[in-house]
Parts: C-alpha cells; structure tokens; sequence
C-alpha cells in the first residue's frame, strides 16, 4: 500500500497532493500515516501543503504542518512558498495559520515581490491590514515595487490609507513610469485618492515640481499642478488655497507649489467640455 500511494501520475502528482486539492479530509486521514515523507514535490515543485494553502484547505494544511513544517516556505516552479498561494486564493484564516507556523512574510517573488505586495495588488483590505501587522523591516532597497501606485490603479482607498499609516512607502515614490501616486489618480481620475493625498500631512512632497523629460508616450510634461488645474479643477482649487495662509493680519502665500500655474498649455475649446470648464478659466485668470 504505501509503496502504491507514492506513485505519481504524469504531473507528478501522488495520491496526497490530490486529496490536498479536493480537500476530502476523511481520505487524507486514511491515507496520511502510509506516508513517511509527506513534502513530495510535483512537476511543478509543488508540495502537498503549496496544493492546500492554493485551493484552501486549510484543514488539511493543518494536519499536514502538524506532521512536518519543512514545506512551509518551499519554493516551487515559480518560485513562490504556500503563503503566496494563500493570499491569492483570499482565505485569511490559511494566511493566519502559515504565519503562525513560520511562513517568510518577507520571501520574495521574482526577485521582488513579497506577500504583502500580492495582496496590494489584489486590493483585499483585510489580508493588506494582516500582513501589515507581520512586516518586519525589508533592508532591501532595490526591490522595485509600488504598493502606493498599485492601490491607486485598483482604486482603493482603504488599502492606500493603510500602506500610508503603516509607513510601508514614502508618498513620493516614483514609478518606472516616473509618475507619483498623486499624479496617477489625477489620470485616473481617482477623485477620492487625491482628495486623501492632497490633505497629508505632507502634501508638498507630491505637488512639487520636478524634472520630466519628453517622450514619445508624454511629449508635453506637465508637474502635479499644472496636471490638476486641467484635469481635476475642483482639487486645484483646493491646493490653491493650501498656500494660501492667513496669520493675526496678515496673509501669506506659498508660491513654491503656484508659481506653476503661471504657464499652462491653452486647450483646445473641442478639448474642454463639461461643468469643470468654466472653473478651469476661473482658475487661469486668477494666475494671470
């Protein structure tokens, strides 16, 4: 029987890989004590425990860590440890119990990703708040992700607000885009993600001006400012009265972030339809 119950099919799969795919726990605990060594790898380097944590099973992930740990951040084809497929399949309580029994929070995709990042990107609210809880310092700073942007492109507010409380990226982070999250949402148009952005605590880090060299995809650069009085009037109109600061008095001006406005592209009339237009011009006379 046990020699029978390590023979593989063509994916390499044995019997305990599938049964940690179809989740029967009645059959897993049938056929759990033939084997004496339980982290057989699959053609795809797979463990029994990668096949659970991927389809769920946390049950059976459990039993199987009970009887041996040393699968709990194998690597397998795609170089990725069972908590990655926990993440991705969105079972808090599988995350909960591979952390628990060691998982790497920090183990890296690719070369780049840790867990934390799938869940950004997946926008779960939920596993990004878990794994915030978890993340100890990263002390590598080449790894070229951004949380910041990638809840930005998925829209959500929530995951953006606790990337920034936990402190898990600086605001001004550019992308391989050389766009700021700010700058992002305004061409996303991502209303309540700028709204959130312009009213940190350090707004000016994301309003200022810095150099953007032409290209075929942006030949007309344009800064932070210039992007929301074209784009999103309403939110210029709040950034200009940011700098505006009334103290006892008298009335100062921070012109560090205006000073942009005074050259704006003339649009095209065909260019400018809506409610937002007639703001827009307010807005260019006032910088004349």
């Amino acid at each position: 029987m046990r020699s029978l119950l390590r023979q593989p099919d063509i994916e390499l799969d044995t019997p305990l890989h599938n049964v940690a795919r179809n989740g029967n726990i009645e059959i897993f605990r049938a056929i759990i004590k033939f084997y004496a060594e339980i982290n057989l790898r699959n053609a795809e380097l797979q463990t029994p425990l990668h096949i659970a944590a991927t389809n769920g099973h946390e049950n059976i992930a459990k039993q199987l860590l009970e009887v041996s740990l040393c699968s709990i951040n194998l690597l397998d084809k795609f170089q990725a440890t069972p908590l990655f497929y926990a993440i991705k399949n969105g079972s808090i309580s599988m995350i909960k119990l591979l952390i628990n029994n060691g998982a790497n929070t920090l183990s890296k995709i690719d070369g780049k990703k840790i867990p934390l990042d799938i869940a950004i990107t997946d926008g779960n609210i939920s596993m990004v708040k878990l794994l915030l809880e978890e993340l100890r310092d990263d002390e590598d700073e080449n790894r070229k992700v951004f949380p910041l942007h990638d809840a930005v492109e998925k829209r959500q507010l929530k995951v953006l607000k606790s990337i920034i409380k936990r402190g898990y990226a600086v605001i001004d982070q550019i992308n391989e885009a050389n766009q700021t999250c700010l700058e992002l949402a305004i061409e996303t148009n991502f209303v309540e993600g700028v709204s959130y952005l312009l009213n940190l605590k350090h707004w000016e880090r994301l309003m200022r001006r810095r150099f953007k060299p032409i290209t075929e995809l942006d030949p007309h650069p344009q800064s932070p400012m210039q992007l929301l009085i074209t784009k999103m009037p309403q939110m210029a109109k709040l950034v200009l009265d940011k700098c505006v600061h009334p103290i006892g008095r008298d009335v100062y001006h921070n012109y560090e972030i205006i000073d942009d406005v005074y050259y704006i592209p003339d649009l095209e009339l065909e260019q400018c339809k809506g409610p937002d237009c007639e703001l827009n011009q307010k807005i260019r006379s006032k910088c004349a």
